[in-house]
């Protein structure tokens, strides 16, 4: 079961609100936006398939919960519960993943190779005068979007799924990998927990978030890469004019599009999560790194892995080619975002200071990760501890 049990419930329900000041969603969730309640049913079902396959191999597996609390701000908390442990997205994710990549996959500038973009028809641009490096788009208001065309359609549910599956895949990393135990006075990570100025506090948690996302990464990259080659595989019998054959051959068709597919996940995800402005001042005050600093770090993740790999054609796309895809793809998802939230904008602007910071930056999180190192190596469940294998 991967839902905390009713008879459970109202104890957990207690301890959530006293300890992190969360409501536990009810069993019926009618809280939450329609197109949520549609969709987590089936994503807990999946979340647990997920959990299970990830955690097969841990010497230690305590039962571990996904459920959902009440709250109107983007968020998940991972946490322990008596002998157990729990990851607890808000229902608002999934209403906000939903609305953010139907309303991308309306504008026929973004994934324009996929279906008819010539149906799609997005309301007029009217800048709302808010400079997209200033604006915190979770902030705004929600999109309201959907694509015209089947396909794109489809795609965009099909991402929604996958990033709630980072979202959880991130949370189950700081539990595997030993984080809970790793903040002092903390004995839960959420993702939007302020720390203060405290420089030292903030470098901690900004160094297990890039942990946990390399976590996400890593398991998200190498199951879409599995599903490409099989689709590869099976591409003789795949029939474009087939809906699900042509959501297969959209999304995982090639190599390229399979990595297409994860980079616009982690894109949009670190952009709900993370305000793109910050300064050397405000850096180390927030738990969270940046959003285009997460992305960066993570593409060192992301070419290490290609190297790695015995096939080829996935080794082909890193280095070079990977900037250059990351690079024509980022522009092409800022400018949409931009447009879905009626911001007014410049992508290279919310790239270029990062760019500038990353090497000092990456540096900084490596000294405090051979500091974390021991103490996490020791209490890890199973996790493959990830800034020593990039």
């Amino acid at each position: 079961m991967t839902r905390i049990p009713d008879e459970m419930r109202p104890q957990a329900a207690r301890t959530l609100f006293r300890h992190f000041g969360v409501v536990l969603a009810p069993a019926d969730p009618g809280w939450t936006y329609a197109i949520a309640r549609e969709n987590m049913a089936a994503f807990e079902t999946h979340a647990s398939e997920l959990i299970a396959q990830v955690t097969a191999h841990d010497e230690r597996r305590p039962p571990i919960y996904v459920d959902h609390i009440v709250d109107t701000a983007f968020n998940a908390l991972a946490c322990p519960w008596q002998n157990s442990l729990l990851i607890l997205p808000t229902g608002v994710c999934w209403a906000w993943f939903a609305s953010t990549f139907n309303s991308l996959l309306s504008m026929p500038e973004v994934w324009p190779d996929v279906g008819d973009c010539g149906v799609e028809t997005p309301p007029a641009f009217t800048a709302s005068g808010i400079d997209p490096v200033h604006a915190h788009l979770a902030g705004l208001k929600l999109p309201l979007l959907d694509p015209v065309d089947p396909l794109r359609r489809r795609v965009a549910d099909a991402l929604c799924t996958q990033a709630f599956e980072f979202l959880v895949l991130h949370e189950l990393g700081h539990i595997r990998n030993g984080h809970l135990s790793a903040v002092p006075g903390k004995n839960g990570l959420a993702e939007l927990t302020p720390v203060g100025a405290w420089e030292a506090a903030s470098l901690t948690r900004q160094t297990l978030e890039m942990d946990a996302d390399s976590h996400a990464v890593v398991h998200t990259l190498r199951n879409a890469f599995i599903l490409s080659m099989e689709v590869a595989r099976l591409a003789p019998t795949l029939n474009a004019a087939e809906p699900d054959h042509a959501l297969l051959l959209a999304m995982y068709g090639s190599h390229g599009r399979t990595l297409r597919t994860c980079l616009t996940v982690y894109y949009v995800l670190f952009r709900l999560l993370s305000p793109a402005a910050w300064t050397a001042d405000t850096l180390w005050s927030r738990s969270h790194p940046p959003a285009m600093l997460r992305l960066l770090m993570m593409l060192g993740v992301i070419d290490g892995k290609a190297r790695l790999t015995p096939d080829p054609a996935i080794a082909a796309l890193s280095g070079e080619r990977l900037a250059s895809i990351v690079g024509r793809l980022a522009v092409e998802l800022e400018l949409g975002l931009c447009r879905v939230f009626g911001i007014d904008s410049d992508p290279l602007a919310v790239l270029e200071p990062s760019l500038r910071a990353l090497g000092a930056y990456q540096h900084q999180l490596l000294v405090e990760w051979a500091r974390l190192h021991p103490a996490l190596d020791k209490a890890k469940l199973g996790g493959k501890l990830a800034p020593p294998q990039v």
